[in-house]
């Protein structure tokens, strides 16, 4: 059977660090973690470890080919190479899990009256929109 798995990659520091001390705008949204999804089954041909390692290499390979013809990225990535050893020099990655859509927790609250207790929320705008979705689920 097949099921979602979620990857949060995050730049380790020396990255972050060094996309601030070059200055390079371009290079900004790399110094934010990224969620990448996909899908596994229970039985594979890929172990686990080896499906991290292809997320790696994936990311790795996008990170050239989207990023290498922008000006500064050899100062940024000097040692580039769409390698399991390059991503993990720059990036960490772990497996997280996602329960529950924000879609699903809305449904939950409003079907069981808990959702009474975030009103007021501080935010005219967002009671409305909770109410709304009272209506919606209720």
């Amino acid at each position: 059977m097949l099921h979602k798995i979620h990857f949060l990659i995050s730049p380790k520091p020396a990255l972050f660090s060094k996309i601030d001390d070059l200055a390079l705008d371009e290079f900004e949204y790399l110094k934010k973690p990224v969620l990448w999804s996909g899908m596994e089954g229970d039985r594979g041909q890929l172990t686990r470890d080896d499906l991290d390692s292809f997320i790696k290499l994936l990311y790795a390979d996008m990170l050239g080919r989207e990023c290498s013809s922008l000006p500064g990225f050899d100062r940024v990535f000097s040692d580039f190479s769409a390698s399991v050893y390059f991503f993990d020099r720059n990036w960490s990655m772990v497996r997280v899990s996602l329960d529950m859509t924000m879609e699903d927790a809305v449904e939950d609250s409003i079907r069981s009256g808990t959702y009474k207790r975030m009103i007021p929320s501080g935010s005219e705008m967002l009671d409305k929109i909770i109410a709304e979705y009272a209506i919606r689920f209720g």
